[in-house]
Protein backbone atom coordinates (compact mmCIF):
# COMPACT_ATOMS: atom_id res chain seq x y z
CA UNK A 1 0.00 0.00 0.00
CA UNK A 2 1.25 3.72 -0.78
CA UNK A 3 2.09 5.75 2.01
CA UNK A 4 -0.01 8.83 2.14
CA UNK A 5 2.09 11.77 0.74
CA UNK A 6 1.89 15.66 1.90
CA UNK A 7 3.93 18.46 0.19
CA UNK A 8 6.89 20.22 2.27
CA UNK A 9 5.68 23.84 3.18
CA UNK A 10 9.41 25.03 1.94
CA UNK A 11 9.68 23.65 -0.82
CA UNK A 12 6.60 22.21 -2.11
CA UNK A 13 7.95 18.45 -2.93
CA UNK A 14 5.87 15.46 -2.30
CA UNK A 15 7.29 13.35 0.67
CA UNK A 16 5.68 10.79 3.23
CA UNK A 17 3.33 12.21 5.78
CA UNK A 18 5.30 10.63 8.56
CA UNK A 19 8.92 12.37 7.76
CA UNK A 20 10.16 14.58 10.20
CA UNK A 21 12.67 16.02 7.52
CA UNK A 22 11.99 16.77 3.84
CA UNK A 23 14.21 14.66 2.16
CA UNK A 24 14.12 17.22 -0.58
CA UNK A 25 15.28 20.11 1.00
CA UNK A 26 16.54 18.80 4.01
CA UNK A 27 14.27 20.93 6.47
CA UNK A 28 13.12 20.18 9.80
CA UNK A 29 9.11 19.09 9.94
CA UNK A 30 8.78 18.54 13.20
CA UNK A 31 7.39 22.05 14.42
CA UNK A 32 5.34 22.81 11.24
CA UNK A 33 3.79 19.63 11.25
CA UNK A 34 1.49 20.13 13.95
CA UNK A 35 0.05 23.29 12.36
CA UNK A 36 0.15 21.45 8.79
CA UNK A 37 -2.71 18.93 10.50
CA UNK A 38 -4.68 21.96 12.06
CA UNK A 39 -4.69 23.62 9.11
CA UNK A 40 -5.88 20.82 7.04
CA UNK A 41 -8.89 19.66 9.59
CA UNK A 42 -10.34 23.27 9.74
CA UNK A 43 -10.37 23.09 5.93
CA UNK A 44 -12.29 19.98 6.20
CA UNK A 45 -14.36 21.01 8.30
CA UNK A 46 -14.71 24.60 6.76
CA UNK A 47 -16.47 22.80 3.38
CA UNK A 48 -18.43 20.31 5.57
CA UNK A 49 -19.84 23.57 7.10
CA UNK A 50 -20.16 25.39 3.82
CA UNK A 51 -22.33 22.22 2.54
CA UNK A 52 -24.77 21.99 5.56
CA UNK A 53 -25.59 25.72 4.33
CA UNK A 54 -26.53 25.40 1.05
CA UNK A 55 -28.79 22.15 2.18
CA UNK A 56 -30.17 24.28 4.81
CA UNK A 57 -30.98 26.86 2.43
CA UNK A 58 -31.84 24.92 -0.06
CA UNK A 59 -34.80 23.35 2.84
CA UNK A 60 -35.81 27.30 3.49
CA UNK A 61 -36.76 27.95 0.29
CA UNK A 62 -38.34 24.67 -0.06
CA UNK A 63 -40.60 25.43 3.17
CA UNK A 64 -41.22 28.73 2.16
CA UNK A 65 -42.65 27.78 -1.38
CA UNK A 66 -44.22 24.68 -0.21
CA UNK A 67 -45.92 26.38 2.79
CA UNK A 68 -44.44 23.33 4.94
CA UNK A 69 -41.76 22.70 7.84
CA UNK A 70 -43.32 25.88 9.67
CA UNK A 71 -41.00 25.02 12.64
CA UNK A 72 -38.18 26.12 9.93
CA UNK A 73 -39.63 29.39 8.82
CA UNK A 74 -40.82 31.96 11.31
CA UNK A 75 -44.30 32.58 11.74
CA UNK A 76 -44.57 36.11 9.83
CA UNK A 77 -42.87 35.13 6.53
CA UNK A 78 -45.42 31.73 6.96
CA UNK A 79 -47.80 34.01 7.09
CA UNK A 80 -46.65 36.27 4.08
CA UNK A 81 -46.18 32.86 1.52
CA UNK A 82 -49.97 31.60 2.16
CA UNK A 83 -50.14 33.32 -1.28
CA UNK A 84 -48.13 31.05 -3.04
CA UNK A 85 -50.58 28.67 -4.03
CA UNK A 86 -53.70 30.38 -4.82
CA UNK A 87 -56.89 28.95 -4.98
CA UNK A 88 -57.53 28.54 -8.68
CA UNK A 89 -59.71 30.61 -10.72
CA UNK A 90 -62.75 29.47 -12.17
CA UNK A 91 -62.78 29.91 -16.07
CA UNK A 92 -64.78 29.10 -18.72
CA UNK A 93 -68.36 29.08 -19.67
CA UNK A 94 -68.45 28.68 -16.09
CA UNK A 95 -66.81 31.88 -15.64
CA UNK A 96 -68.40 33.79 -18.21
CA UNK A 97 -72.26 32.74 -16.52
CA UNK A 98 -71.24 33.66 -12.94
CA UNK A 99 -69.82 37.31 -14.74
CA UNK A 100 -73.09 37.90 -16.63
CA UNK A 101 -75.17 37.00 -13.27
CA UNK A 102 -73.25 39.05 -11.63
CA UNK A 103 -73.77 42.12 -13.40
CA UNK A 104 -77.09 41.96 -13.57
CA UNK A 105 -77.55 41.81 -10.28
CA UNK A 106 -75.08 44.60 -9.49
CA UNK A 107 -77.32 46.89 -11.85
CA UNK A 108 -80.56 45.71 -10.02
CA UNK A 109 -79.21 46.60 -6.64
CA UNK A 110 -78.19 50.15 -8.32
CA UNK A 111 -81.15 50.69 -9.51
CA UNK A 112 -83.25 49.57 -6.55
CA UNK A 113 -80.80 51.80 -4.44
CA UNK A 114 -81.67 55.07 -6.90
CA UNK A 115 -85.44 54.50 -5.93
CA UNK A 116 -85.45 53.87 -2.14
CA UNK A 117 -82.76 56.00 -1.78
CA UNK A 118 -83.89 59.21 -4.14
CA UNK A 119 -87.59 58.48 -4.30
CA UNK A 120 -88.56 57.32 -0.69
CA UNK A 121 -86.11 59.03 1.56
CA UNK A 122 -85.06 61.85 -0.62
CA UNK A 123 -81.25 61.10 -0.13
CA UNK A 124 -78.78 63.89 -1.24
CA UNK A 125 -78.31 62.51 -5.23
CA UNK A 126 -74.58 63.02 -4.39
CA UNK A 127 -74.66 60.55 -1.69
CA UNK A 128 -76.01 58.21 -3.80
CA UNK A 129 -73.78 58.65 -6.71
CA UNK A 130 -71.21 57.69 -5.07
CA UNK A 131 -72.90 54.84 -3.25
CA UNK A 132 -73.47 54.03 -7.03
CA UNK A 133 -69.47 54.04 -7.54
CA UNK A 134 -68.53 52.08 -4.24
CA UNK A 135 -70.52 49.24 -4.92
CA UNK A 136 -68.92 48.38 -8.05
CA UNK A 137 -65.67 48.62 -7.02
CA UNK A 138 -66.30 45.73 -4.35
CA UNK A 139 -68.08 43.94 -6.81
CA UNK A 140 -65.25 43.88 -8.84
CA UNK A 141 -62.29 42.61 -6.25
CA UNK A 142 -64.81 40.17 -5.24
CA UNK A 143 -65.81 38.81 -8.65
CA UNK A 144 -62.47 39.16 -10.60
CA UNK A 145 -60.87 37.24 -7.44
CA UNK A 146 -62.83 34.35 -8.25
CA UNK A 147 -63.11 34.13 -11.90
CA UNK A 148 -61.12 34.59 -14.92
CA UNK A 149 -62.30 36.17 -18.18
CA UNK A 150 -60.84 37.41 -21.66
CA UNK A 151 -60.18 40.74 -21.40
CA UNK A 152 -62.18 41.71 -24.42
CA UNK A 153 -65.55 39.98 -22.37
CA UNK A 154 -64.57 42.17 -19.41
CA UNK A 155 -64.32 45.69 -20.75
CA UNK A 156 -67.59 44.79 -22.36
CA UNK A 157 -69.31 43.68 -19.09
CA UNK A 158 -68.17 47.10 -17.71
CA UNK A 159 -69.75 49.01 -20.21
CA UNK A 160 -73.08 47.06 -20.36
CA UNK A 161 -73.38 47.08 -16.27
CA UNK A 162 -72.81 51.20 -16.67
CA UNK A 163 -75.53 51.10 -19.44
CA UNK A 164 -78.34 49.00 -17.99
CA UNK A 165 -77.80 50.73 -14.68
CA UNK A 166 -78.36 54.25 -15.71
CA UNK A 167 -80.80 53.36 -18.23
CA UNK A 168 -82.75 51.01 -15.42
CA UNK A 169 -82.82 54.61 -13.41
CA UNK A 170 -83.89 56.83 -15.99
CA UNK A 171 -87.05 54.11 -16.74
CA UNK A 172 -87.40 54.22 -12.63
CA UNK A 173 -87.60 58.10 -12.88
CA UNK A 174 -89.68 58.21 -15.93
CA UNK A 175 -92.12 56.11 -14.56
CA UNK A 176 -92.78 58.24 -10.79
CA UNK A 177 -92.00 61.61 -11.84
CA UNK A 178 -93.64 61.08 -15.28
CA UNK A 179 -91.04 62.61 -17.29
CA UNK A 180 -89.35 61.34 -20.57
CA UNK A 181 -87.38 58.31 -20.78
CA UNK A 182 -84.62 59.38 -22.78
CA UNK A 183 -82.67 62.51 -22.24
CA UNK A 184 -83.64 65.78 -23.90
CA UNK A 185 -80.99 68.19 -23.78
CA UNK A 186 -77.31 67.86 -24.78
CA UNK A 187 -76.37 68.20 -21.24
CA UNK A 188 -78.40 65.32 -20.09
CA UNK A 189 -76.49 63.12 -22.22
CA UNK A 190 -73.70 64.23 -21.26
CA UNK A 191 -74.60 63.67 -17.64
CA UNK A 192 -76.32 59.92 -18.70
CA UNK A 193 -73.17 59.00 -20.26
CA UNK A 194 -70.80 60.41 -17.67
CA UNK A 195 -72.55 58.57 -14.59
CA UNK A 196 -72.51 55.04 -16.76
CA UNK A 197 -69.09 55.60 -17.57
CA UNK A 198 -68.45 56.02 -13.73
CA UNK A 199 -70.24 52.66 -13.06
CA UNK A 200 -67.87 51.34 -15.65
CA UNK A 201 -64.98 53.03 -14.69
CA UNK A 202 -65.81 51.68 -10.70
CA UNK A 203 -65.69 47.76 -12.06
CA UNK A 204 -62.74 48.27 -13.57
CA UNK A 205 -61.12 50.16 -10.08
CA UNK A 206 -62.14 46.82 -8.44
CA UNK A 207 -60.18 44.67 -11.37
CA UNK A 208 -57.14 46.84 -10.76
CA UNK A 209 -57.17 46.67 -7.00
CA UNK A 210 -57.55 42.77 -7.47
CA UNK A 211 -54.40 42.80 -10.07
CA UNK A 212 -52.38 45.40 -7.61
CA UNK A 213 -53.01 42.66 -4.38
CA UNK A 214 -51.58 39.40 -6.70
CA UNK A 215 -48.71 41.47 -8.01
CA UNK A 216 -47.64 42.99 -4.71
CA UNK A 217 -48.18 38.83 -3.63
CA UNK A 218 -46.19 37.90 -6.50
CA UNK A 219 -43.43 40.65 -5.84
CA UNK A 220 -43.35 39.47 -1.96
CA UNK A 221 -42.84 35.91 -2.76
CA UNK A 222 -40.10 36.86 -5.40
CA UNK A 223 -37.97 38.88 -2.90
CA UNK A 224 -38.24 36.51 -0.18
CA UNK A 225 -36.74 33.52 -2.73
CA UNK A 226 -34.18 35.88 -3.88
CA UNK A 227 -33.07 36.70 -0.55
CA UNK A 228 -32.77 33.04 0.41
CA UNK A 229 -30.96 32.43 -3.13
CA UNK A 230 -29.13 35.32 -3.70
CA UNK A 231 -26.44 37.63 -2.22
CA UNK A 232 -27.38 42.00 -2.89
CA UNK A 233 -24.62 43.78 -5.03
CA UNK A 234 -22.09 44.83 -2.84
CA UNK A 235 -22.30 48.42 -4.73
CA UNK A 236 -25.45 48.91 -4.21
CA UNK A 237 -26.38 49.22 -8.11
CA UNK A 238 -29.66 48.89 -9.89
CA UNK A 239 -29.77 46.57 -12.71
CA UNK A 240 -32.05 47.51 -15.77
CA UNK A 241 -34.22 44.61 -14.88
CA UNK A 242 -34.83 45.87 -11.28
CA UNK A 243 -35.15 49.25 -12.81
CA UNK A 244 -38.01 47.71 -15.23
CA UNK A 245 -39.75 46.02 -12.30
CA UNK A 246 -40.21 49.13 -9.94
CA UNK A 247 -41.52 50.99 -12.98
CA UNK A 248 -44.32 48.37 -13.39
CA UNK A 249 -44.81 48.09 -9.85
CA UNK A 250 -45.66 51.56 -9.80
CA UNK A 251 -47.81 51.28 -12.74
CA UNK A 252 -49.50 48.82 -11.52
CA UNK A 253 -50.24 50.21 -8.15
CA UNK A 254 -51.17 53.62 -9.02
CA UNK A 255 -53.66 52.02 -11.94
CA UNK A 256 -56.62 51.67 -9.78
CA UNK A 257 -56.19 54.87 -7.68
CA UNK A 258 -56.31 56.33 -11.23
CA UNK A 259 -59.52 54.42 -12.30
CA UNK A 260 -61.21 55.21 -8.80
CA UNK A 261 -60.47 58.55 -9.26
CA UNK A 262 -61.94 58.97 -12.99
CA UNK A 263 -65.12 57.01 -11.84
CA UNK A 264 -65.68 59.52 -9.05
CA UNK A 265 -64.98 62.72 -10.88
CA UNK A 266 -67.26 61.51 -13.23
CA UNK A 267 -70.07 60.35 -11.15
CA UNK A 268 -70.40 63.72 -9.23
CA UNK A 269 -68.88 66.11 -12.12
CA UNK A 270 -72.35 67.46 -12.12
CA UNK A 271 -72.45 68.23 -8.84
CA UNK A 272 -68.68 70.26 -9.26
CA UNK A 273 -69.72 72.74 -12.56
Amino acid sequence: MTQPQIKCPYCQFDIPSTAAVCGHCTKELSLVKPLMVSMDALTNELALLKTEVAELRTRSVYAAVSGEGQHGVSGDLQAQLEFVEPEPKISGTQSILIFVGSLLCCAAVLDLLHWILLFIYDTNLLVLRIITVVIPVLLGIFLFRKIKIHWVIGIAGMLALGSISVMGMLAITSYIDGVAFMPESVREWREVLEYGFAIACSLLTGLLIENWRVAHQASLRKNITLSLLIERDKEGKFKAPEWTEKIESLITAAAPFISAGTAIVSGVRVFMG
